[in-house]
C-alpha cells in the first residue's frame, strides 16, 4: 500500500505476510500503551466536545490499533452513512486495528497509510478529524496543523488531546517522578552494576519538541482554526499504567537513554513500584490537554 492508496470494503491493509520479526513485540507493546484504561475517560471527553453524529465523515488520526476507530464505530450505531478514514504511518499497524473489529465494522473503514503532514492528500474533505494522544509526535506540526484544515470542510472540526506536553506535570506530582528516577536507577544499578549509559543515544521522545498548551492554542488559531473549546483535565493513574508506560521503548529510551531496553524497561517498572511504596501512593495525577478547533 502506497501513502496515497486507501483501501475500502472488505479488504485488508496490504502488509508483507514476512513482516519483520522484531516488529512485534513493538507491537504488542504499543496495543497495551494504547488501550491503557486511564486513556478511556479523556476519549470520551474528547468525543462529547467535537459532537459525532452517523452522517458524518471522519477520520481517526494516527490510529494506532483502533482504539479511537471503534470508538467512533460505536458511537454512530448501525447504518451511519458517513465515512471512516483510519490513518497511519504504519502499515502494521493498519492491519492490527482491521483485525481487531469484526469483518462487518472493518469493512466500514478505509484504511490509509500516511503521516498527519500529508493528510490533504490522502483524504477528501471530512466533518470531523479526532488526533487522539499522538499530535506531539508530529515532527512537523506547523504542517500537520495546515494539512489538518485543508483535509476539513467549512465547520469541519478537528479534537485533539495529549498527555505530553510541556504542562502535564501538576506542581504536586513532582515529587513521585523524582522518587521514580532515583528508584529506577537504583534498581538498574542493583541488577546491572556494570551498566554504562550512552548520554548521545537517540531520545525518541525528547526529541519531539513538546509544546504547552498555549502553543498549540497559538499555533492553531496562527493556521486559520477558531477554537471551539479546550480543557486541561486531571487523571488519576494508578501504579499499572506507570507499569505499563515504563515498557512503552519511546518512553524508555527517552528516560534511559543507551541502556538496553529490556534492563531499562524492568529498572523503570521496579522503580515506579518502590516509588509508590516509599511514598504511600494509590495513584499520581498528570494533566490531559483537550481541544476542540474549527475551520470557519
Amino acid at each position: 500500500m502506497t501513502a496515497a492508496e486507501v483501501t475500502t470494503g472488505p479488504a485488508r491493509p496490504s502488509v508483507d505476510a514476512s513482516l519483520d520479526e522484531a516488529r512485534k513485540p513493538a507491537l504488542r507493546e504499543y496495543e497495551d500503551f494504547a488501550n491503557l484504561t486511564f486513556q478511556l475517560p479523556a476519549l470520551n471527553r474528547l468525543l462529547d466536545l467535537v459532537g459525532i453524529s452517523p452522517e458524518q465523515d471522519m477520520v481517526d488520526l494516527g490510529c494506532g490499533t483502533g482504539m479511537v476507530t471503534r470508538a467512533l464505530l460505536d458511537r454512530r450505531g448501525v447504518g451511519a452513512s458517513g465515512r471512516i478514514y483510519a490513518v497511519d504511518p504504519e502499515p502494521a499497524m493498519l492491519e492490527k486495528a482491521s483485525k481487531s473489529l469484526e469483518q462487518g465494522a472493518s469493512a466500514a473503514v478505509n484504511w490509509v497509510v500516511g503521516r498527519a503532514e500529508d493528510l490533504d492528500r490522502l483524504v477528501p474533505p471530512v466533518d470531523r478529524v479526532l488526533f487522539c494522544n499522538a499530535i506531539h509526535l508530529v515532527e512537523e506540526k506547523t504542517r500537520g496543523l495546515q494539512a489538518i484544515f485543508e483535509s476539513l470542510k467549512p465547520q469541519g472540526r478537528l479534537a485533539f488531546n495529549s498527555a505530553y506536553t510541556k504542562d502535564h506535570r501538576p506542581p504536586e506530582s513532582e515529587y513521585f517522578y523524582v522518587a521514580w528516577m532515583r528508584q529506577a536507577l537504583r534498581a538498574l544499578r542493583q541488577d546491572h552494576p556494570d551498566v554504562q549509559r550512552d548520554p548521545s543515544a537517540p531520545r525518541p521522545l525528547a526529541g519531539t519538541d513538546l509544546m504547552s498548551r498555549d502553543e498549540y492554542l497559538d499555533l492553531a488559531r496562527q493556521t486559520g482554526f477558531r477554537v471551539v473549546a479546550d480543557e486541561v483535565a486531571q487523571v488519576d493513574m494508578p501504579l499499572e499504567s506507570w507499569v505499563d508506560i515504563s515498557a512503552y521503548s519511546r518512553f524508555v529510551r527517552s528516560v534511559l537513554p543507551g541502556v538496553p531496553l529490556e534492563w531499562a524497561a524492568e529498572a523503570l517498572q521496579e522503580g515506579a513500584r518502590r516509588a509508590f511504596r516509599r511514598l504511600g501512593l494509590t495513584s499520581v495525577p498528570r494533566n490531559w490537554f483537550q481541544v476542540v478547533l474549527e475551520r470557519p
